[in-house]
């Protein structure tokens, strides 16, 4: 599977699943956490959040388009 933006998960952390928490980071150097992205799975029955780290606005689309179409996942945009 190819994902629109460099993804990885952030050290030290736990997230729903047990493994580190999710990040997407863009090519937007500087701007920080610019959205998290709280995801439903109702198959698996997991709800996660993942961070959005130096993501342009077109960045941002395409992870929330990869999210909800690729993916299938139920997604809540929160912008910072």
């Amino acid at each position: 599977m190819r994902y629109p933006i460099d993804y990885g998960y952030l050290e030290g952390t736990v997230g729903g699943d047990g493994e580190g928490v999710d990040i997407f980071v863009g090519s937007a150097g500087g701007l920080g956490v610019v959205a998290a992205a709280v995801t439903v799975d109702s198959q698996r029955r997991d709800a996660e959040v993942k961070v959005l780290a130096d993501c342009s606005s077109a960045e941002t689309d395409a992870v929330f388009r990869f999210l909800t179409d690729v993916l299938g996942l139920g997604v809540h945009l929160i912008h910072r």
